[in-house]
Protein backbone atom coordinates (compact mmCIF):
# COMPACT_ATOMS: atom_id res chain seq x y z
CA UNK A 1 0.00 0.00 0.00
CA UNK A 2 1.12 3.73 -0.73
CA UNK A 3 0.35 6.14 0.84
CA UNK A 4 0.62 10.10 -1.05
CA UNK A 5 0.34 13.79 0.52
CA UNK A 6 0.61 16.82 -2.23
CA UNK A 7 1.58 14.57 -4.90
CA UNK A 8 4.42 12.85 -3.15
CA UNK A 9 4.48 9.69 -1.83
CA UNK A 10 5.18 9.10 2.18
CA UNK A 11 4.73 6.11 3.09
CA UNK A 12 4.85 2.58 1.61
CA UNK A 13 3.67 -0.80 3.59
CA UNK A 14 3.50 -4.30 3.37
CA UNK A 15 1.20 -6.10 5.82
CA UNK A 16 0.12 -9.67 5.88
CA UNK A 17 -2.27 -11.96 8.15
CA UNK A 18 -3.00 -15.11 9.18
CA UNK A 19 -6.26 -17.04 10.44
CA UNK A 20 -5.70 -17.92 14.15
CA UNK A 21 -3.91 -21.07 14.89
CA UNK A 22 -2.69 -23.88 18.00
CA UNK A 23 1.22 -23.52 18.23
CA UNK A 24 4.22 -23.70 20.47
CA UNK A 25 4.26 -20.74 22.35
CA UNK A 26 6.84 -18.68 24.38
CA UNK A 27 7.29 -14.84 25.32
CA UNK A 28 9.72 -12.44 26.22
CA UNK A 29 8.75 -11.07 29.95
CA UNK A 30 8.30 -8.02 31.17
CA UNK A 31 10.88 -5.64 32.78
CA UNK A 32 10.70 -4.68 36.33
CA UNK A 33 9.81 -1.10 35.82
CA UNK A 34 8.42 1.31 38.44
CA UNK A 35 4.90 1.20 38.98
CA UNK A 36 2.55 3.60 36.83
CA UNK A 37 1.36 5.95 39.50
CA UNK A 38 5.51 6.60 41.00
CA UNK A 39 6.33 7.36 36.83
CA UNK A 40 3.05 9.59 36.77
CA UNK A 41 4.13 11.33 40.12
CA UNK A 42 7.53 11.87 38.67
CA UNK A 43 6.82 13.07 35.33
CA UNK A 44 4.61 15.68 37.36
CA UNK A 45 7.04 16.61 39.48
CA UNK A 46 9.18 17.28 36.22
CA UNK A 47 6.96 19.21 34.20
CA UNK A 48 6.49 21.56 37.01
CA UNK A 49 9.95 22.12 36.84
CA UNK A 50 10.31 23.20 33.61
CA UNK A 51 9.88 26.72 33.17
CA UNK A 52 9.35 26.29 29.45
CA UNK A 53 7.92 22.77 29.01
CA UNK A 54 4.73 23.99 26.95
CA UNK A 55 7.69 25.06 24.28
CA UNK A 56 10.10 22.57 24.71
CA UNK A 57 10.55 20.85 21.01
CA UNK A 58 8.74 17.31 20.36
CA UNK A 59 8.40 17.25 24.44
CA UNK A 60 5.68 20.21 24.69
CA UNK A 61 3.49 18.37 22.01
CA UNK A 62 3.30 15.46 23.31
CA UNK A 63 0.37 16.52 25.37
CA UNK A 64 -2.00 17.12 22.06
CA UNK A 65 -1.15 13.67 20.50
CA UNK A 66 -4.00 11.13 21.18
CA UNK A 67 -1.63 8.96 23.52
CA UNK A 68 -0.99 9.49 26.69
CA UNK A 69 2.84 8.98 27.39
CA UNK A 70 4.02 8.26 31.38
CA UNK A 71 8.06 7.57 30.93
CA UNK A 72 9.31 5.28 33.85
CA UNK A 73 12.63 7.43 33.70
CA UNK A 74 11.86 11.35 32.82
CA UNK A 75 15.38 12.00 32.77
CA UNK A 76 16.69 9.66 30.33
CA UNK A 77 13.75 10.21 27.90
CA UNK A 78 13.44 14.57 27.73
CA UNK A 79 17.03 15.24 29.55
CA UNK A 80 19.86 15.52 27.43
CA UNK A 81 22.62 13.96 29.35
CA UNK A 82 24.19 10.75 28.17
CA UNK A 83 22.63 7.16 28.86
CA UNK A 84 22.77 3.77 28.07
CA UNK A 85 20.48 3.17 25.04
CA UNK A 86 17.56 2.01 26.10
CA UNK A 87 13.94 3.34 27.76
CA UNK A 88 10.62 2.48 29.03
CA UNK A 89 7.40 4.16 29.40
CA UNK A 90 3.93 3.21 29.69
CA UNK A 91 0.64 4.29 27.05
CA UNK A 92 -2.68 4.17 26.27
CA UNK A 93 -4.99 6.21 24.31
CA UNK A 94 -6.37 9.27 26.02
CA UNK A 95 -9.95 8.65 24.87
CA UNK A 96 -10.56 5.41 24.29
CA UNK A 97 -14.64 5.99 23.24
CA UNK A 98 -15.55 5.03 19.94
CA UNK A 99 -12.15 2.91 19.74
CA UNK A 100 -13.69 -0.11 18.04
CA UNK A 101 -11.93 -3.52 17.89
CA UNK A 102 -10.71 -2.51 14.29
CA UNK A 103 -8.68 0.22 15.10
CA UNK A 104 -7.09 -1.08 18.23
CA UNK A 105 -3.61 -2.63 16.07
CA UNK A 106 -3.50 1.01 14.01
CA UNK A 107 -3.67 3.06 17.03
CA UNK A 108 -0.76 0.72 18.78
CA UNK A 109 0.95 0.87 15.54
CA UNK A 110 1.38 4.91 15.67
CA UNK A 111 2.27 4.89 19.60
CA UNK A 112 5.17 1.96 18.53
CA UNK A 113 6.77 5.55 16.22
CA UNK A 114 6.40 8.05 19.52
CA UNK A 115 9.76 8.21 21.12
CA UNK A 116 11.11 5.18 19.91
CA UNK A 117 14.20 5.90 17.93
CA UNK A 118 15.19 7.99 21.32
CA UNK A 119 16.62 4.70 22.21
CA UNK A 120 19.49 5.53 19.58
CA UNK A 121 20.11 8.89 20.90
CA UNK A 122 20.41 8.41 24.37
CA UNK A 123 24.12 7.45 24.37
CA UNK A 124 24.99 10.83 22.55
CA UNK A 125 23.57 13.16 25.01
CA UNK A 126 20.78 14.57 22.88
CA UNK A 127 17.80 15.96 23.70
CA UNK A 128 14.62 15.23 21.74
CA UNK A 129 14.14 17.87 18.90
CA UNK A 130 17.81 19.24 19.50
CA UNK A 131 19.20 21.30 16.83
CA UNK A 132 21.52 20.13 14.38
CA UNK A 133 20.60 16.61 14.51
CA UNK A 134 17.94 15.42 11.45
CA UNK A 135 16.01 12.88 12.43
CA UNK A 136 13.22 10.28 10.85
CA UNK A 137 12.08 6.99 11.09
CA UNK A 138 12.91 5.18 7.81
CA UNK A 139 11.98 1.37 8.25
CA UNK A 140 9.47 0.32 10.89
CA UNK A 141 8.34 -3.11 11.12
CA UNK A 142 6.06 -4.69 13.85
CA UNK A 143 4.47 -8.14 14.33
CA UNK A 144 1.16 -8.39 16.63
CA UNK A 145 1.20 -11.09 18.63
CA UNK A 146 -2.03 -10.80 20.71
CA UNK A 147 -5.31 -7.81 20.60
CA UNK A 148 -4.65 -4.90 22.73
CA UNK A 149 -6.83 -3.02 24.49
CA UNK A 150 -5.15 0.28 23.86
CA UNK A 151 -7.53 2.38 26.36
CA UNK A 152 -5.94 0.51 28.82
CA UNK A 153 -2.09 1.26 30.03
CA UNK A 154 0.63 -0.75 28.20
CA UNK A 155 4.20 -0.75 28.81
CA UNK A 156 6.47 -0.16 25.60
CA UNK A 157 10.10 -1.25 26.75
CA UNK A 158 12.87 -0.71 23.85
CA UNK A 159 16.77 -0.65 23.59
CA UNK A 160 19.26 0.18 20.75
CA UNK A 161 21.89 -2.40 20.03
CA UNK A 162 23.89 -0.22 17.20
CA UNK A 163 24.09 2.61 15.70
CA UNK A 164 26.59 4.46 13.20
CA UNK A 165 26.55 5.59 9.68
CA UNK A 166 24.03 8.10 10.46
CA UNK A 167 21.48 5.33 11.35
CA UNK A 168 20.29 3.86 14.41
CA UNK A 169 18.49 0.73 15.27
CA UNK A 170 16.18 0.12 17.55
CA UNK A 171 13.88 -3.00 19.10
CA UNK A 172 11.15 -2.71 21.47
CA UNK A 173 7.70 -4.62 23.05
CA UNK A 174 4.41 -3.96 24.37
CA UNK A 175 3.41 -5.60 27.47
CA UNK A 176 -0.39 -5.07 28.31
CA UNK A 177 -0.70 -4.46 32.14
CA UNK A 178 -0.72 -8.20 33.21
CA UNK A 179 2.52 -8.68 31.49
CA UNK A 180 1.53 -10.55 28.28
CA UNK A 181 3.47 -9.79 25.13
CA UNK A 182 1.01 -7.94 22.62
CA UNK A 183 3.61 -6.61 19.80
CA UNK A 184 7.43 -6.08 18.91
CA UNK A 185 8.60 -3.50 17.10
CA UNK A 186 11.83 -2.98 15.15
CA UNK A 187 12.67 0.31 13.27
CA UNK A 188 15.83 1.82 11.95
CA UNK A 189 16.22 5.78 11.88
CA UNK A 190 17.30 8.63 10.45
CA UNK A 191 20.26 10.60 12.75
CA UNK A 192 22.31 12.61 11.28
CA UNK A 193 24.50 15.07 12.42
CA UNK A 194 24.58 18.35 10.37
CA UNK A 195 25.87 20.86 13.35
CA UNK A 196 29.38 19.80 13.13
CA UNK A 197 29.63 18.35 16.56
CA UNK A 198 31.23 15.05 14.99
CA UNK A 199 34.07 16.98 13.81
CA UNK A 200 34.65 18.76 17.02
CA UNK A 201 34.58 15.41 19.28
CA UNK A 202 31.26 15.87 20.83
CA UNK A 203 29.54 12.35 21.43
CA UNK A 204 28.58 11.35 24.38
CA UNK A 205 29.45 7.69 25.83
CA UNK A 206 27.72 4.73 27.52
CA UNK A 207 27.53 1.75 28.87
CA UNK A 208 26.29 -1.19 25.90
CA UNK A 209 22.99 -2.06 26.14
CA UNK A 210 23.23 -5.09 27.42
CA UNK A 211 24.46 -4.55 30.76
CA UNK A 212 22.03 -4.07 32.73
CA UNK A 213 18.66 -5.17 30.86
CA UNK A 214 16.58 -5.10 33.39
CA UNK A 215 17.51 -1.36 34.84
CA UNK A 216 14.46 0.88 33.85
CA UNK A 217 15.26 3.63 36.59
Amino acid sequence: MDAEQDGKAILTMTDSAQDAEEGFAHAATMPQVPDLDAAARALADWQQAQANFATLPIIGRLADRPVEVVPIDVEATFGGDARPPRSACWMRVRDAAGLGPAMQRPALAYASDMLFLRNALLPHGVRPGERGIQIASLYHAMWFHADPDFGRWHLYAGESPWAGAARGLSRGHFFARDGSLVASVVQENLMRVVDGRLTRGVQGRSEGPFSRRENYR
